[in-house]
């Protein structure tokens, strides 16, 4: 995982742009979040926008959102959730 290399040569917090979670459901957003957190990412960027462009429901992104909040590893961690709305303007 390039995250782990990353966060191994730096010796400031590192934040991940990991677009929507890499995850079509919550739990596997979540587990994607975990692995980086262990991976030693400090934080990271989750997009509300889908790949065709269009906003994802609201409800999938609460279901993203709680999910990530179940992790044990969030501690000291900073989770910035991006709104695309600009790209849709």
């Amino acid at each position: 995982m390039r995250s782990e290399k990353m966060a191994d040569r730096i010796s400031v917090p590192l934040s991940v742009d990991v677009e929507r979670g890499y995850g079509e459901t919550g739990r596997q957003v979540k587990e994607n979040i975990r692995r980086l957190l262990r991976a030693g990412a400090s934080g990271f960027n989750l997009e509300d926008g889908q790949s065709d462009g269009a906003l994802s429901p609201v409800e999938l992104q609460i279901e993203k959102i709680r999910a990530i909040a179940e992790l044990k590893e969030r501690r000291n961690r900073l989770c910035h959730k991006r709104q695309d709305m600009r790209v849709l303007a």
